[in-house]
């Protein structure tokens, strides 16, 4: 029986959620016997194939390197001939929808709100276009799957870029239990744990999706009337200087602790009594995957936690808030919604029994966090089962 061989592309591999889904699922696909070449439309990996080393940062020169990128997919499709082309992220969506491939199947994943990622386009013909651009891409092709990793993101592309309903199905990310227990008890070396302290954690890439900046914010209001707090942000990106400068101006440096993105950050996790994702948007975060696994309470804004992991939705509302500000400021002055996710944050930890309560609040979604449940669904998308 010839071997079922898979495409997958994505726009870049670095420390995102959908990086890291992308090469597990791979490694799953190998295990069962299929070929899972991959392109990469911006990187150097010599493993894979490479499109563009970065993105260009002018207008002009991005259209051309859109048509480089989509022309130089036709030719890797045409060189290895897959029986389904599955892709991550926007761009790669969207060159991968415009493929001439036939009745080969492709998968498109979705893993942000996206009339939120581009609602920051300031002028709003260039917004109109987009979201036009989008609706027209998403709907085109006879056998496109769509899979979009949270019910959020699904309705965002139903109700604000009228796609087609019967295409798009939701597939949540799930992650491995027993590594995650088991890496969890690695000991702590990156810095000195002090015992009596409570520890807020808050994992991702310092960009303004992430908006840590709220964070910050908030925990300087807490810091007030609780000393023994201490807010470990892992991450890294473009943002990282100015979270630093905030950090000094709000006078949180000792207080307040930054490291760089590790490959076990399930023993921090550990550390933690809450997780905080105070993001202007998200698709499933699989932090909160990882988190729920250790029993760690997340909570953040309405756009970062998917309402479907809470058995209820008056359950979700206790821990979510909204987001007001979507432009990011790294002054002291404090806004409406920094103060929200403060009463938050405080509400939650005056509660004594609060971590029992959220994990019983995620009952049925305890039972359903598994690896594994969402690769068998990606393979059905696959082979055409569903």
């Amino acid at each position: 029986m010839k071997r079922k061989k898979v495409l997958f592309v994505i726009d870049l591999i670095k420390t995102g959620g959908a990086e890291k889904i992308l090469l597990d699922f791979r490694r799953y696909l190998l295990d069962k016997g299929y070929e899972v070449p991959v392109y990469v439309l911006y990187g150097d990996i010599s493993s894979f194939y490479c499109g563009l080393r970065k993105n260009s940062a002018i207008a002009f020169f991005k259209l051309f390197q859109q048509i480089y990128l989509w022309l130089k997919l036709i030719f890797i499709v045409k060189h290895e001939n897959p029986d389904c082309v599955f892709s991550y992220l926007d761009r790669s969506n969207i060159i991968t929808q415009f493929l001439p491939i036939g009745r080969k199947y492709k998968i498109l994943t979705v893993h942000n709100i996206l009339s939120v990622q581009y609602d920051k386009i300031k002028n709003n013909m260039l917004k109109w276009l987009v979201f036009k651009f989008i609706h027209f891409s998403y709907n085109i092709g006879r056998r496109t799957t769509i899979i979009a990793v949270s019910n959020q993101v699904k309705d965002d592309l139903i109700d604000n870029f009228n796609i087609d309903s019967k295409r798009v199905y939701v597939v949540n990310n799930g992650v491995d239990a027993a590594d995650i227990m088991s890496k969890s008890q690695e000991a702590i070396t990156e810095f000195a744990v002090v015992p009596d302290c409570i520890y807020i954690l808050n994992i991702g890439r310092f960009t303004l999706q992430k908006a840590q900046w709220k964070l910050v914010k908030a925990f300087s209001i807490l810091i007030k009337s609780n000393p023994k707090l201490r807010l470990l942000l892992i991450g890294e990106g473009e943002l990282k200087a100015e979270l630093e400068k905030l950090i000094e101006d709000l006078s949180l440096k000792d207080y307040v602790l930054i490291l760089p993105f590790s490959h076990n950050p399930y023993k921090f996790m550990k550390l933690s009594t809450v997780m905080v994702l105070p993001s202007l948007y998200e698709g499933f975060p699989i932090v909160l995957s990882e988190a729920s696994i250790l029993r760690l309470p997340v909570i953040g804004s309405n756009k970062a936690i998917p309402q479907e992991i809470f058995d209820d939705v008056k359950s979700w509302k206790n821990y979510v808030y909204n987001n007001i500000v979507f432009f990011p400021d790294y002054s002291s002055h404090l806004y409406e919604d920094d103060i929200l996710l403060a009463k938050l944050m405080e509400n939650i930890l005056s509660q004594d029994n609060f971590v029992k309560t959220w994990n019983d609040n995620i009952a049925n979604w305890h039972r359903r966090n598994d690896k594994s449940v969402q690769y068998e669904n990606y393979v059905r998308f696959i082979n055409g089962d569903l």
